[in-house]
């Protein structure tokens, strides 16, 4: 139960930061994407470090998930507001899972072995948002050259 509740607290921190746009990019979606992904390259160890608490390779400590959540959800505001048009609405969908997992996760004092009780609602949530989620990964990995 605990890789299953942190495999879906860590897909929360994956979604964070996509959406492949469809149009033309014109010279504003250029300068707003180079913001954006220089915003989001200054949170990528931490968006790293969410994805190896999820495989295993680092160890999923209240602290290390602490400090991944915290800085991740703190750039909710700068990443929102850097965003090309076309992203924002994956975007703030991404992040409504993100602040849900890490409020569990304060919940049970970041400990991801008692996320149980919340594993159902995270579940759904994800579920929701896999779409969106995607979209931010997509425009990390394509646009941003993360490959988160």
């Amino acid at each position: 139960m605990k890789v299953v509740a942190t495999l879906a607290v860590a897909a929360a921190a994956v979604a964070l930061c996509a959406s492949a746009a469809t149009a033309a990019p014109t010279h504003r979606d250029s300068t707003q994407a180079r913001s954006f992904c220089a915003t989001a390259k200054g949170i990528a160890k931490y968006l790293a470090s969410t994805l190896a608490l999820t495989n295993g390779t680092a160890e999923a400590t209240p602290a290390n998930l602490k400090l991944a959540y915290t800085t991740i959800v703190g750039s909710e505001s700068a990443l929102n507001a850097t965003a090309p048009k076309s992203l924002r609405p994956s975007l703030v969908q991404t992040f409504s899972f993100v602040n849900l997992a890490k409020s569990d996760l304060e919940k049970v004092n970041w400990q991801a072995a008692k996320l149980a009780p919340y594993l159902p609602g995270l579940l759904a949530k994800y579920n929701a948002t896999a779409r969106p989620i995607k979209v931010v990964r997509t425009y990390l990995d394509g646009t941003c050259h993360l490959d988160v």
